[in-house]
Order: C-alpha cells, then structure tokens, then sequence
C-alpha cells in the first residue's frame, strides 16, 4: 500500500483499513482499534516526512570561510 502524504486517502484504502482495523478488533476485542490503526498511520507518515526532511540538511567539515 502506497501513502500519499499531501493528498487524502481514496475510498479502496479506507475501505481496506476499516477492514483490518476491524479484524484485529475481532482479536483484541477492542472496538478502538480502527482508530488506533488510523493514528498509527498517521504518526508513522509523520516520523517519515521528518526523517526525509532532516537529511535534506547535510553537514559539511571542511568549509572554505
């Protein structure tokens, strides 16, 4: 599954979350488990753009002043 981070989620791949979400409800038994799933995505996009971000900058030793 690809995760687009600047557009919304089209229906398949909401569809398909809900789904599973609500399979691992079935195990846990906890009803907030969909929630939790879309959190959890949420958070992981971000921890990505972050890492990505942060090696856009790059460290230099031997600068010429």
């Amino acid at each position: 599954m690809a995760v687009e981070t600047l557009g919304p989620t089209n229906d398949w791949a909401y569809e398909f979350l809900e789904i599973l979400g609500r399979k691992v409800t079935d195990v846990s038994g906890d009803s907030r488990e969909v929630s939790f799933l879309f959190q959890r995505l949420s958070v992981i996009i971000q921890r990505v753009n972050a890492a990505l971000f942060r090696d856009t900058f790059t460290l230099h030793d031997d600068l010429d002043l």
